[in-house]
């Protein structure tokens, strides 16, 4: 599960919420969409059908290094 992260600075005006995923393997991706829910109502963003995708390094020691404070903002 995410977990509120804060307001975004703005412009524009957006929330951020905070998760971790596994990283793919040497090679691989990892393909997801998001789920809201809020106030008795269910939204879901699969990125214009194409889904998210979290791609793995394409060769051994080519990953890099993470950013702390990196997120990715959905609209």
């Amino acid at each position: 599960p995410a977990s509120y992260a804060g307001p975004a600075p703005p412009p524009p005006r957006a929330d951020r919420f905070a998760f971790r995923l596994p990283a793919p393997p040497i090679g691989g991706a990892l393909l997801f969409a998001l789920r809201y829910r809020v106030t008795g109502h269910e939204f879901w963003d699969n990125n214009g059908g194409r889904d998210y995708a979290l791609r793995g390094p394409e060769h051994p020691g080519s990953g890099g290094n993470p950013e702390p404070q990196g997120w990715i903002h959905f609209i």
